[in-house]
């Protein structure tokens, strides 16, 4: 599939305000959790999505990261003015985008996080500068730790950040914390 053009401007959010069909035609699944999807308003500040181990949510986060231009890893948001190929999910599903598109953006995987800080701190030719994940190297800290660095250094105001379970790495102060940085990035994100 071809990519798609990205014609908005930079601005602040909403930047995901639903799914839809990407056909055109009404939305294609009947099995009712998921088929709920169509009803699912991605337009507040900060969404949770909440359920049972095996229901959807993950390959949901996966499906919406892919189709705004995160790589399916996870990782920083990289568009370069294009958004790629619309991801299927037993159908076509395409989300429906805000006026504005983001100035940054993270997809955080729990699952595939040791490979991003590894690359992180590699120090190669393309690895990002250490001094934007707070100076220290993610694996010399423990997994919950390096996850904090990457949001407290990370996130701020006019981006999309993707968390697809955060909690593993975290324990209960650690999510709190976790919980202060996304409430100061969206605090930063309604005064800018």
């Amino acid at each position: 599939m071809a990519k798609r053009r990205d014609v908005r401007r930079f601005g602040p959010g909403p930047y995901i305000l639903g799914l839809k069909s990407a056909g055109g035609e009404d939305f294609p699944f009947t099995i009712p959790a998921v088929a709920g999807v169509a009803r699912l308003r991605l337009d507040a500040p900060v969404t949770l999505l909440a359920g049972d181990n095996g229901t959807g949510k993950s390959t949901l986060i996966e499906a919406l990261a892919a189709a705004i231009g995160f790589a399916p890893e996870g990782g920083e948001l990289e568009r370069l003015g294009e958004l790629p190929a619309v991801p299927r999910l037993d159908g076509p599903l395409a989300p429906i985008l805000g006026e504005n598109k983001p100035r940054t953006g993270y997809f955080l995987r729990a699952e595939s996080f040791f490979n991003i800080a590894a690359f992180i701190d590699a120090k190669g030719k393309f690895s990002p500068d250490l001094s934007l994940y707070g100076d220290i190297p993610l694996h010399r800290q423990s997994h919950g730790e390096s996850f904090l660095a990457l949001a407290a250094n990370r996130f701020a105001g006019e981006g999309l950040y993707i968390l697809d379970e955060p909690e593993a790495a975290l324990s209960v102060t650690g999510a709190l914390a976790l919980l202060g940085t996304i409430a100061r990035a969206r605090a930063t994100a309604r005064s800018s």
